[in-house]
């Protein structure tokens, strides 16, 4: 049998091509339909069918306590919910007296340690913003140095050296804030490590923040420019490191080194 007949024979039931004519097509849909219809009818039947043998199971096994009266109720164990009973302590009042006033001692050393490190927070960063002009000071003189031509030997010497000297102190200083800064301990909470970022980063902002005033007031005054120039001569605070991305904070030689560097660029 070809392939052709199976599925006429599978499809309509017959094996001969030449019966199946349009008038045959529409009375064999016309089957499909009422057979449809009818297994429909059988599907509603046998879901009420179902519903019932549910209800009747649900009425037979599960008690409705809305629908049964207070004498029928089932008896409850009542030793399930109990009470949550007021721990005592094992200390006396003077104990405890005791305790309280060593966790206020703790309280109180730390709140003194905060103010301490508080305190040297803002003295580093004075001595560092100090350092900072110095250090800015000092690269605009190299850099009239360099305009006007007109410098001597040791003149070039002792600024580098100086502006070296001053880069590290600024070095110095800035290791000093991140060891006073430097409070987290492993016994710390979670809750208290993120006391301790947000105000950190608080501190942070806050300085960011003062720095663009004094920039802007002496803008007014006329003592400066606001600009991106005094950014970049503010990127001198940061100590030059061997594996920084920017170019002109990384710094392999020192400042001897440095002066040849100088010469040269002057020399081309």
């Amino acid at each position: 049998m070809k392939k052709k007949d199976k599925l006429l024979e599978y499809i309509f039931g017959v094996t001969n091509e030449d019966t199946v004519t349009e008038d045959f097509v529409d009375e064999f849909a016309k089957e499909l339909e009422a057979k449809a219809l009818l297994d429909s009818k059988k599907r509603v039947e046998e879901l009420k069918k179902s519903d019932e043998l549910v209800k009747s199971k649900v009425q037979g096994d599960i008690i409705i306590p809305k629908r049964i009266s207070t004498d029928q109720a089932p008896e409850l164990n009542e030793q399930v919910f109990k009470p949550r009973k007021e721990k005592n302590m094992p200390f006396s009042d003077e104990e405890i007296k005791e305790i309280e006033k060593t966790i206020s001692d703790i309280r109180y050393e730390i709140r003194q340690k905060d103010k301490f490190v508080q305190k040297e927070e803002k003295k580093l960063i004075k001595e560092g913003y100090k350092l900072t002009k110095l250090v800015t000071k000092t690269s605009k003189k190299l850099n009239n140095m360099l305009e006007k031509g007109s410098f001597s030997n040791s003149d070039i010497e002792k600024t580098l050296e100086l502006k070296e000297n001053y880069v590290s102190k600024l070095k110095e200083i800035h290791d000093n804030i991140k060891t006073v800064a430097s409070k987290y301990t492993p016994e710390m909470s979670l809750q208290e490590r993120r006391k301790q970022i947000y105000n950190d980063a608080y501190n942070a902002e806050t300085e960011r923040a003062q720095k663009i005033i004094n920039w802007r007031e002496n803008v007014k005054l006329g003592k400066s420019e606001f600009n991106w120039g005094n950014h970049v001569d503010d990127s001198d605070k940061v100590m030059p490191d061997k594996n920084a991305s920017l170019e002109e904070r990384k710094r392999q030689a020192n400042w001897e080194e440095e002066v040849k560097k100088f010469k040269s660029g002057i020399e081309d």
